[in-house]
Order: structure tokens, then C-alpha cells, then sequence
């Protein structure tokens, strides 16, 4: 009986042995997986961290390479632009120039001849007055004369229909001449007006129409300007 009792209190320490070493293994089977699984979370954790600042980067570049894109081409349409402006601006600051006839008288105020002259005016608008202008400086031909003297200035072109209504200063009221002067004078007024499209041309003072110009000529009226023909060259005397 002694030798039965001593058999099974060994068989049951072993079991006891057995039964705590498994339940160790167990333990260490749940914290290893406990651990292994805190470490592929952590892991998993840092590998996604990193993903998230790579893409981050990605489109930090990727919102840089636009701006700098957009820049230039901010930069690029800016020039662009103002090269048209400037173009435009230098377009508008030409000076509009012309060639037109001016007419004049011989010394004798027998015959009358023309001269192709170049004009400058800031705009067409003031071609006819540039022109005029031109004339009242006097030809460039030897043997032609402006019978008006040099303190006369013409003011204005203003358009009337088919009529300009050219004025001039005081001074013109003090030019002394025959008629047949004052005949040419207005013919070559009216012949400067019509290669500006106007047909008829009208004499004013200060802008005033006038009883009387001179001494033969009357201010009221409109004069057609003569045929052009009747006038040469100025070629034809030099």
C-alpha cells in the first residue's frame, strides 16, 4: 500500500510539471504573438507614415512645379502683353504723312505750277491744316511766291458737308493784292481742300464769316474749287 501512494503522488507532481510547463508555453505562444503582432502593427504604422510624407512630397512638388509653371507663364503672357502695348503705343505715336499738290504763282502772277510735297500732322484729322500750313511757308521752287506775308496763319479746317471752312488769323484781312491775286488765292485754298474730299471752300476770319476779304472778294460764300489742270508742274520751270 505504502509503494501504491508513493506511485501516484510522483504521477501527479509529474502531471502538475507538465501542466504548468504547457501553460507556460501557451502563455509564451500568446505574448510572442502579442508581441510579433504590436511589432507588424508598429511596423505597419511607420511604413504607412512614410507612404503618407513620400505622397505629400509628391504633391508639394507637384503643387510647386505648377506654380512655378504657372508663374512663368504669367511671366511669359505679361511680356507678351506688353509688347502688344507697346506696339500699339508706338503704332499710335507714328505721325500721319501725306503727299499733296500746293500751289503757287510765278513771280509775275502769269502762270501757276504746283509742288508734290510730304506733310506730317499728328492724326489725318489735321492733314488739311498741316497742308495749308505747308503752303503758307512758301514753294521750294525758284521763280514760284507766296504773295501772303509771313504773320498770316491759318487756324482751323472745319467741314461743312461738302464745304471747308478754312480760317485764318487778322493778318489775312491786311494782305494788300490786285484781284486777279485775289482770285488766285482762293482757287489755290479751294485746290489744297479738294484732295481732302471737299469740293467747295469757304474764307474765315477768326473763324467769322466776312462782308468783304480784300477788296474784291466777298466772305459769305463758298468758292468751287477750278480745274487742276490749269496748273503745271513746278518740274516744268526748274
Amino acid at each position: 500500500m505504502k509503494k501504491f501512494h508513493l506511485s501516484t503522488a510522483v504521477i501527479a507532481a509529474s502531471a502538475l510539471t507538465l501542466a504548468a510547463c504547457g501553460q507556460g508555453g501557451e502563455d509564451a505562444e500568446e505574448n510572442g504573438t502579442a508581441t510579433n503582432g504590436e511589432v507588424e502593427e508598429t511596423t505597419e504604422g511607420a511604413d504607412e507614415e512614410t507612404d503618407l510624407t513620400d505622397e505629400d512630397e509628391d504633391e508639394d512638388d507637384d503643387d510647386n512645379g505648377e506654380e512655378e509653371t504657372s508663374e512663368e507663364g504669367v511671366s511669359e503672357n505679361g511680356e507678351a502683353d506688353t509688347d502688344e502695348e507697346a506696339a500699339e503705343e508706338t503704332e499710335s505715336e507714328e505721325a500721319y504723312t501725306e503727299t499733296v499738290k500746293l500751289y503757287y504763282s510765278d513771280e509775275e502772277l502769269m502762270n501757276y505750277y504746283y509742288e508734290e510735297v510730304e506733310i506730317t500732322a499728328d492724326h489725318e484729322g489735321e492733314a488739311p491744316v498741316e497742308s495749308l500750313s505747308a503752303w503758307l511757308a512758301g514753294p521750294q521752287t525758284d521763280g514760284l511766291v507766296q504773295a501772303l506775308p509771313e504773320n498770316v496763319e491759318v487756324q482751323s479746317v472745319e467741314s461743312d458737308g461738302e464745304t471747308a471752312i478754312v480760317s485764318f488769323n487778322e493778318a489775312l484781312l491786311e494782305t494788300h493784292m490786285g484781284s486777279s491775286s485775289e482770285m488766285a488765292l482762293f482757287d489755290q485754298v479751294a485746290l489744297i481742300m479738294e484732295q481732302f474730299g471737299y469740293e467747295n471752300t469757304q474764307i474765315v476770319i477768326d473763324g467769322e464769316e466776312q462782308e468783304q476779304l480784300f477788296g474784291h472778294m466777298t466772305g459769305t460764300e463758298a468758292v468751287e474749287a477750278p480745274p487742276a489742270d490749269e496748273y503745271e508742274s513746278a518740274e516744268a520751270i526748274q
